[in-house]
């Protein structure tokens, strides 16, 4: 193993800078991860917006993470090294009563591993090693990026608590949107309705058994709806207009699920209608609880029958691009053009995506000395995923 690594950091707004510097090493109850893949979520397209002032620059993003266990430090007892591990981007300070009862998501003192503590976009990262979790040995490291997003999801889901037979509005068609709808689904066969715009997600909800599917690209969602209401409300989108609608869409004594994140943190609400319909407002956020479920145990498999590096997209995967890191042996640097020259990503405009993270959403990871990036095909504002949220 070399004893330098790169390191691609947000430098502030839409600029990144590639660094060498040392290989780090793993302290107590700690691990070296060699990165295979980073998802890039609305949250990394929001830092570089300066929409998220709680990131400071300079920083290496990114918190939807898989990679390989390379070294463990003294203590480590959950992992070892060959391990395949999704990462739990949540970091508390391990003795609050929130941690000690495993919802660190609520430490005063949390961090978030890509958006406060240096994230996947570099070669290799130290971590705390009860933050990786690892792998069966069916799943990819692309799906494994996932788990974040998916765990933020079954969270919400828990808190709904919904009913058998309960109807289920879910606004948004990006992938927490998507997921949202197929575990509600799976929670009690409910009757699902499905409001997106872009027609391959739409399509794909159809094949996931969705019973209504509505392009609100091409109608309006309150014309599509003409009055209906529903006991369960789910928003997966993050703006003003799609929380009102929400609001507007629940059925009396029914329960909205705010899941996206809008870009104002402070927007117009119909109190008066939520007072006199008894209505609930729930959030949800990430779900600590959930991670554990995902890693099998105990070790069972010390051999995989093949790297799944180069896995099959995901569903919710819309393409890969590659981009090259700088290879300087004297560790210099490369800024990030708004082109994507001298180390920066590479563009893609075709099938509506482009590279360039004052745009579009994607994910990366690396293969060697070389950074690949699968990508999300959407639109700089992210009309159906939400502006913070997957």
């Amino acid at each position: 193993m070399t004893d330098r690594m790169r390191v691609w950091n947000w430098v502030g707004g839409i600029n990144f800078e590639q660094v060498v510097v040392p290989m780090p090493e793993p302290g107590p109850h700690q691990v070296l991860l060699r990165v295979r893949a980073v998802g890039i979520c609305g949250t990394d397209v929001n830092i570089v917006r300066g929409f998220n002032t709680g990131t400071k620059p300079p920083l290496a993003l990114g918190h939807e993470i898989a990679g390989d266990v390379v070294a463990c430090g003294p203590g480590v007892t959950q992992v070892r090294v060959g391990d395949r591990c999704a990462v739990d981007p949540g970091v508390g300070c391990g003795h609050c009563m929130w941690c000690r009862t495993g919802q660190k998501t609520y430490c005063a003192q949390v961090g978030a591993i890509g958006i406060t503590i240096p994230g996947g976009w570099q070669e290799y990262m130290v971590l705390p090693e009860e933050n990786c979790y690892r792998l069966p040995d069916h799943m990819g490291y692309l799906e494994a990026t996932q788990a974040e997003t998916l765990f933020t999801v079954l969270g919400g889901i828990d808190k709904l608590h919904i009913q058998v037979g309960e109807p289920v509005l879910v606004i948004g068609g990006g992938p927490a949107g998507l997921l949202f709808a197929r575990l509600a689904r799976q929670a009690s066969n409910v009757p699902l309705v499905l409001a997106g715009t872009r027609r391959k997600r739409l399509e794909l909800a159809r094949r996931w058994g969705i019973d209504r599917v509505l392009n609100v690209a091409e109608e309006s969602l309150e014309k599509a709806l003409a009055g209906e209401e529903f006991p369960v409300v789910i928003e997966a989108v993050g703006t003003a207009q799609s929380i009102q609608q929400a609001i507007a869409a629940v059925a009396p004594r029914g329960r909205v699920l705010i899941y996206g994140v809008p870009g104002e943190p402070r927007i117009p609400i119909d109190v008066e209608r939520i007072v006199l319909r008894d209505l609930s407002l729930l959030g949800t956020t990430d779900t600590p609880t959930c991670w554990r479920p995902l890693s099998p145990s105990p070790h069972t498999a010390p051999e995989r029958k093949r790297s799944r590096l180069e896995d099959d997209e995901p569903p919710l995967c819309g393409g890969r691009v590659r981009a090259h890191l700088r290879d300087d042996p004297a560790g210099g640097s490369g800024r990030r053009d708004n082109d994507g020259r001298d180390g920066g990503l590479p563009r893609r405009d075709r099938g509506g995506f482009s590279a360039n993270p004052s745009g579009h959403r994607g994910g990366r990871f690396f293969e060697g000395s070389r950074l690949s990036v699968f990508a999300e095909a959407g639109n700089p504002g992210f009309g159906d995923a939400g502006p913070n949220r997957g």
